[in-house]
């Protein structure tokens, strides 16, 4: 497993962000309590899962910058790779409004259709 990058790089609380990668199949299991994503040491809720991309919503933590990690339940470790700095999330103040779903629109309905005369 191994983290190449996040996006955005800073955001509120509750807004999504990306973490991208390679590897993060082998280490799925956040729904089943193996394994979990933390901002900060904080436990992000997961949107998403796939090999090289899990989508999070940022936890309700303070502000200032924040490790990004995927830790293993087992040794509640982060796996990263010591060799490089970690990757960092800057949380601002306030709290991000949660997407609204898309309604299509409205159909206007059709005028009534004056009956023929004859």
């Amino acid at each position: 497993m191994q983290i190449t990058g996040i996006s955005p790089t800073s955001g509120k609380q509750g807004s999504k962000l990306t973490i991208i990668g390679k590897g993060f199949t082998a280490l799925q299991g956040h729904a089943n309590g193996k394994n979990k994503v933390t901002i900060g040491g904080a436990e992000a809720e997961v949107a998403h899962w796939s090999d090289k991309k899990l989508d999070v919503i940022v936890p309700a933590i303070g502000t200032g910058a924040k490790e990004v990690a995927v830790v293993l339940m087992e040794t509640n470790e982060p796996q990263t790779d010591p060799s490089k700095p970690p990757f960092m999330f800057s949380v601002i103040p306030g709290v991000q409004e949660p997407e609204k779903p898309k309604t299509p629109p409205t159909p206007t309905p059709n005028p009534p259709v004056p009956p023929k005369a004859d």
